[in-house]
């Protein structure tokens, strides 16, 4: 991969910095509480931990992909864009598979417990 591959991988990296951050932040959360909430607190650090390495890897395979075209080919070349969709299109399966398992982490039955189960039984 030449200069301009790693320039572009770098800019990648630096626009989903925000991302990596939360999801970073998630995995935390996750292991913290990972004794209160043991099934809820796997999927969650499955499916961000998963997200997190797709999106590094596919800022990878998108700079070579687009390096290699570039190189080779010139920057008209018509094939790069059957590439580009096929790529987009396994990401997009990929990330929903990521947020099914956030959701999931989301919406699963809780053990209710704590002083504050039933809050409205203590007002009335």
């Amino acid at each position: 991969m030449h200069t301009m591959g790693y320039t572009m991988m770098l800019a990648s990296y630096a626009s989903m910095l925000p991302g990596f951050v939360a999801m970073i932040v998630g995995i935390v959360l996750a292991l913290v509480r990972w004794k209160m909430h043991p099934r809820i607190s796997m999927f969650a650090v499955i499916g961000l931990g998963a997200m997190l390495l797709s999106r590094l890897g596919w800022s990878v395979v998108y700079s070579l992909l687009l390096s290699h075209f570039y190189r080779f080919s010139g920057p008209a070349y018509g094939g790069m864009s059957f590439a580009m969709i096929g790529m987009r299109a396994i990401d997009g399966l990929i990330t929903a598979g990521c947020w099914a398992l956030i959701l999931a982490a989301i919406f699963c039955g809780r053990q209710e417990k704590g002083p504050l189960t039933n809050i409205e039984d203590t007002n009335a």
